[in-house]
């Protein structure tokens, strides 16, 4: 398979808004100003034109498989295969994106004499042209086995590794730039760019909306020097394919009134998941040491004047940014590090039900948990790896209920009673399924169970807060509720993962349909089905999720906005010849 992608942009963006039509360009007004008279005088909002790179980039993956059953006995079959798959790197016709990043190379910021930095994007060219290593052994064997135990019972299970394609694609880095020339000679706004000696409409930037010209991107030319005083990321050079180990074990068994049950457990244990970590944060001892005045106290720059149009550029920057292993970037994000894992575990049960005395009845239910391995506490200060458990996103439940039925009503009867009111069929579907679980912002559990009995919709959980910054309780429904939550003070690192309640969750209302429904048979060759449904049929309402911000006064309180469909109830008719 070959995989080839690019993208194409336009020349500019030019916008027009009322702000310099209006009669106070300060002050929005209904009866004032408009976009379309800033535009008749050649006045923008603002201006832009993206140079961005057109990507050449091409990929191909590889894949080659065996698979057969053997029947080893007259009650025992095996099912063997084994597959090898290639991902190749995702390559550019002409080599542009970043390879990696250099840690320890030292150079001088601006000339032969500026201060000196360390560290540096790797950019590829026509002898490094993978932006990371080649997977080459991505095999995967598989077994599977069915077992007739006796004439109503059978055993099915099985093993295999399976690989999950990325089409990881590097960063471009440096070969894209965006000219944004102001549009205003005043620091509010309030006047807009004139040409000299001229009258409107020639006098805006219509005229000439780049006086300086279009920028164009350095690609690679800047070396390690490549987006300093900004942020940078890469992709992890030795980036391998994820891969699972996924098994499964269970049985069916018939039952009478043709009808039979099957009961599995299925698991599946991931590794080599992607990671993306800061590697551009400040130290524990040194975030504890200071606190506050990582942001609060400002020293000198040394790359003061030499990083025109960053955040870097002025006499000053923080405590935090000079402490920084790379100060001269605002940030350096690696992606693709191999080494998350999680893992899946659940119980399937179903039972059906087959057609006979006109019903069919159909019911599926799978429990699971799944955890994920792959995120940081304390985001860039956590060691390599060190990830805490997070929740995959996994409904411990998720239960779906079908049949239908051919109601017997007039089944027997003749001529146009029969045709009429004989032959409908019946038929309903119910799915139910587990909430999300939900994540507090702006506080830390104390680790008691925020769940509480008496749940509505004013109040889905325990909310009581206790706040370490005025040092009074918040969000408490008496005196004397237990706190279940704490909001720290600025500069408090996390010492342990935030808990994952199970059971607050999100709420989901249960999916009820009916329908109804008849076919005619008007020719030999003309049909004609009457069908009726009905969505939502209970018409229960879908809220959003409470909000979930414990600084927030209504910290737990669920909005009453249904999110769902209501009971909707449709008529169709279909001819068939």
């Amino acid at each position: 398979m070959l995989n080839n992608q690019s993208s194409l942009t336009g020349f500019a963006s030019i916008s027009f808004s009322p702000g310099f039509t209006q009669a106070n360009p300060l002050v929005s007004s209904a009866s004032s100003g408009d976009g379309f008279a800033s535009f008749l005088l050649g006045y923008p909002s603002s201006v832009s034109s993206d140079y961005n790179n057109l990507p050449a980039q091409g990929q191909r993956y590889y894949g080659l498989f065996f698979q057969d059953d053997w029947r080893l006995t007259r009650k025992l079959t095996l099912n063997l295969g084994l597959r090898w798959d290639y991902e190749s790197p995702v390559t550019d016709r002409y080599d542009r994106y970043v390879r990696g990043f250099d840690p320890t190379t030292v150079t001088n910021l601006g000339s032969a004499t500026g201060p000196q930095i360390k560290g540096g994007l790797l950019f590829a060219d026509s002898n490094h042209r993978l932006p990371y290593k080649r997977d080459l052994n991505n095999i995967g064997p598989r077994v599977g086995y069915a077992y007739q135990v006796s004439s109503k019972l059978v055993l099915r299970g099985g093993w295999a590794i399976t690989y999950a394609p990325t089409a990881t694609i590097p960063p471009t880095t440096g070969f894209s730039i965006s000219t944004s020339p102001s549009t205003s000679v005043a620091a509010a706004g309030l006047v807009p760019i004139t040409l000299p000696g001229c009258s409107p409409p020639s006098c805006g930037m219509l005229s000439n909306p780049f006086p300086d010209g279009i920028l164009r991107p350095r690609g690679r030319s800047l070396g390690l020097q490549t987006n300093v005083g900004q942020s940078i990321s890469y992709v992890w050079p030795d980036r391998t394919v994820p891969y699972s180990h996924s098994f499964s074990t269970g049985f069916q068994y018939e039952l009478p009134f043709r009808s039979l049950v099957e009961i599995s457990y299925n698991g599946r244990r991931s590794r080599q998941l992607a990671t993306s970590k800061s590697l551009n944060s400040v130290t524990y001892a040194q975030y504890l040491a200071n606190g506050s005045n990582l942001t609060g106290v400002t020293v000198a720059n040394p790359y003061a004047g030499l990083l025109p149009g960053t955040s870097l550029n002025g006499a000053t920057m923080t405590l935090q940014q000079s402490l920084l292993p790379y100060p001269q970037f605002t940030g350096i994000t690696e992606s693709g590090r191999s080494i998350g894992t999680s893992r899946y575990d659940s119980l399937e049960v179903r039972f059906e039900k087959r057609l006979s005395s006109g019903l069919t009845v159909l019911f599926t239910g799978t429990f699971a948990k799944g955890t994920n391995y792959s995120s940081y506490l304390n985001s860039g200060m956590d060691a390599m790896g060190q990830f805490i458990a997070r929740d995959a996103g996994s409904y411990p439940y998720t239960v779906n209920l079908s049949g239908s039925y051919r109601l017997p009503f007039f089944y027997k009867a003749t001529g146009l009673t029969r045709a009429l009111l004989g032959g409908w069929q019946l038929a309903g579907t119910a799915h139910w399924v587990a909430g999300g679980i939900i994540g507090v912002s702006g506080a830390t559990s104390t680790g008691l169970d925020p769940a509480i009995p008496d749940r509505s919709c004013t109040r889905w959980f325990n909310t009581c807060t206790y706040n370490n910054n005025t040092g009074k309780r918040q969000n408490c429904a008496s005196d004397t509720e237990p706190v279940a939550w704490i909001i720290q003070k600025p500069f408090t690192l996390l010492t342990q993962p935030e808990p994952q309640w199970g059971s607050v969750r999100g709420r989901i209302a249960p999916v009820i349909d009916f329908s109804l429904s008849k076919s005619f048979s008007i020719t030999e060759r003309l049909r004609m089905e009457l069908r009726v449904e009905s969505f939502n049929a209970v018409n229960t309402p879908q809220f959003a999720s409470p909000n979930m911000s414990a600084t927030s006064s209504l910290f737990g309180v669920t909005t009453l906005t249904q999110t769902n469909m209501p009971h909707n109830t449709q008529l169709s008719l279909r001819l068939s010849f």
